[in-house]
C-alpha cells in the first residue's frame, strides 16, 4: 500500500514537470523550424560576424560586472540578517528582496533622472555628476535588480550550516579568514552558484535596462534582425 502510495505520489508530480517541459520546448522547436530554410553560407556570416561577436562580448562583461555587483550587495546583507543581532533584522531582510518587486528599467530610468547635467543630483549638489549611460549604468541597475536572488540563496544556506562547525575549526586555532575560506565558503558555494546561474540568465535576457542604458547587448542583435529584416528566419537563428 505505501509503495503504491508513493508511486502515485511521484506520479502526481510528473503533471508539472511535464507541462513546464513542453512549455519550453515550444518556443525551441518554433525556432528549429523557422531556422530550417536558412542558407547555411548566409547563418555563417551572420552569426560569427564580428559586429555580433561583439555585442556577445559585451553580454558577457555585462554579466561578469553585474554577478560582482549583485554579490557585492548581497552576500553582507544574507550575513547581517542570519548571522548577527542586528536590531531590525525583519526589516533588512524584506530590503534585500524589496529589488524584485520594482522592474529593472524603473531602476534604470531612476538612475538616469538622477545623474547627467540636468538630473537632479546636479541640480541638488551644485555641480554636473557624470551620466551613468553605457556599460556602468547597466550593471548598477542590473545589481540591485537581481541581488535578490544571490541574497536568498546565500541567506538560506547561512542558515541552515551548522554553526558549531565554525566554532570547532576556531578551537583548532584557525583564524577568522581560515575558517571562512576551509569552512563557511565550502558550504556557500552550492547556494552562490545556483543564484548567479539566475543572475547571468536574467542579463542575458534583459533587454529594457540595456536598452534605456544604450549599452549594446546580444539581445540588441536579435531585436534588430527581427525588425529589420523582413524574412525573420535569421533572427530565428541567433536566438537559438
Amino acid at each position: 500500500m505505501a509503495t503504491a502510495v508513493h508511486r502515485l505520489v511521484r506520479w502526481y508530480f510528473l503533471i508539472p514537470i511535464a507541462v513546464v517541459a513542453v512549455g519550453l520546448a515550444i518556443p525551441v522547436f518554433y525556432l528549429a523550424v523557422r531556422a530550417l530554410g536558412a542558407d547555411a553560407a548566409r547563418t555563417a556570416e551572420l552569426v560569427f560576424s564580428l559586429r555580433n561577436l561583439q555585442l556577445l562580448v559585451n553580454t558577457l562583461l555585462l554579466a561578469a560586472g553585474v554577478l560582482v555587483g549583485s554579490t557585492a550587495l548581497a552576500a553582507p546583507l544574507a550575513w547581517l540578517t542570519s548571522r548577527t543581532d542586528l536590531p531590525g533584522r525583519p526589516i533588512f531582510t524584506v530590503l534585500g528582496v524589496l529589488p524584485l518587486a520594482i522592474p529593472g528599467y524603473v531602476l534604470a530610468y531612476v538612475l538616469l533622472g538622477a545623474t547627467g547635467s540636468y538630473g537632479t543630483l546636479s541640480r541638488i549638489l551644485g555641480f554636473d555628476v557624470p551620466s551613468l549611460r553605457g556599460y556602468w549604468g547597466a550593471m548598477i541597475a542590473l545589481s540591485v535588480y537581481l541581488s535578490p536572488y544571490l541574497f536568498l540563496s546565500l541567506r538560506g544556506a547561512l542558515l541552515r550550516m551548522d554553526a558549531s562547525l565554525e566554532e570547532v575549526a576556531r578551537s583548532l586555532g584557525l583564524t577568522s579568514a581560515q575558517v571562512f575560506r576551509r569552512v563557511t565558503l565550502p558550504n556557500l558555494r552550492p547556494a552562490f552558484f545556483s543564484g548567479a546561474i539566475l543572475v547571468i540568465l536574467h542579463v542575458a535576457g534583459d533587454f529594457g535596462v540595456v536598452s534605456l542604458m544604450r549599452y549594446e547587448t546580444f539581445s540588441l542583435a536579435i531585436y534588430l534582425q527581427f525588425t529589420a529584416a523582413f524574412d525573420r528566419t535569421y533572427a530565428a537563428i541567433l536566438a537559438l
